[in-house]
């Protein structure tokens, strides 16, 4: 019989007017989800019968990851000596997200150019404990300082204390500026629900996305002002008339977009944004890519 799969969010969007702050918000690093599992045995050896425990890492879906072997003796050896038999993990290969899944999905051994990846590990939570989130996140710091000992590369997502709706979208913004993927919420009174979605997470990423023609390519400026060598931002206008100024734009395509803006003004582009306001603009557009034109 399958375990009960590790709990999971819901959409900020839905339960924004909902929430009571303050919130901590969690960087999504593009990982892949891991459900880390212990098994224990017994086997008589010299008759001396010893507790023998294997790990094995599985997706969120719970199908089997590949690659990650060499690791389970050291995890088998931290979870045992601590006492813990199931851990809310995911694993980020290089910082990025292709990397990740090409490493954990080849099942015939490592791509050439994956064999010597940076190989991280982030925990999560751990579902068996039941104390609340304003207590837990201590105790999982703690935790992965712990696990660091047996020389596991253990961290714990970025996180920073939110306190209204309005500084959640900025933190957001300030994430995706920075590359990340978005952002999980959480309250600091819930507690850890095997196999549920709760609103004690709280996604915030990406929900839709538009495309239209780029018409402008904006300057990026620095904080203090001072113009860069490459586009910030562009404008796309949508076949409905609306517009977005869309930002998060790769530095190097940002260069040669300002560089040569003749080549991209006109090109049909696609971005994405949180959600309409009333007036129909987009809440924090991103650009995403230049796509083929519409026949």
């Amino acid at each position: 019989m399958s375990l009960a799969k590790l709990m999971k969010g819901k959409s900020f969007k839905d339960y924004k007017h909902k929430v009571k702050y303050p919130l901590v918000a969690e960087i999504k690093l593009d990982e892949i989800r891991l459900d880390v599992r212990t098994t224990r045995g017994e086997e008589t050896k010299c008759e001396v019968s010893e507790v023998v425990q294997r790990v094995f890492f599985r997706s969120y879906a719970d199908k089997p990851l590949h690659n990650l072997g060499v690791w389970s003796e050291r995890f088998a050896g931290a979870m045992y000596i601590m006492g813990i038999e199931r851990l809310d993990m995911g694993v980020l290969v290089n910082r990025s997200f292709d990397a990740t899944y090409r490493y954990v999905r080849s099942s015939k051994g490592l791509p050439d150019d994956l064999k010597d990846a940076q190989v991280e590990f982030l925990l999560f939570d751990h579902p068996e404990q039941r104390m609340e989130f304003r207590e837990r996140m201590y105790y999982l710091d703690r935790l992965a300082d712990h696990m660091r000992t047996y020389e596991l590369p253990v961290i714990r997502p970025p996180r920073v204390e939110v306190h209204s709706e309005d500084r959640v979208y900025r933190t957001y913004t300030a994430a995706r500026d920075e590359g990340y993927e978005g952002l999980m919420l959480k309250t600091l009174d819930h507690k850890y629900e095997l196999g549920k979605r709760t609103n004690g997470w709280l996604k915030v990423k990406p929900e839709d996305d538009a495309d239209g023609i780029i018409t402008e390519v904006l300057q990026a400026h620095s904080m203090e002002g001072e113009p860069l060598d490459r586009a910030g931002s562009v404008r796309i206008v949508c076949e409905d008339g609306s517009s977005a100024d869309c930002g998060g734009i790769d530095h190097e395509l940002g260069r040669a977009m300002l560089a040569h803006p003749e080549q991209f003004i006109g090109q049909w582009a696609e971005f994405v944004y949180m959600e309409r306001d009333r007036q129909g603009g987009y809440r924090h557009p991103r650009f995403n890519r230049i796509r083929e034109a519409k026949a």
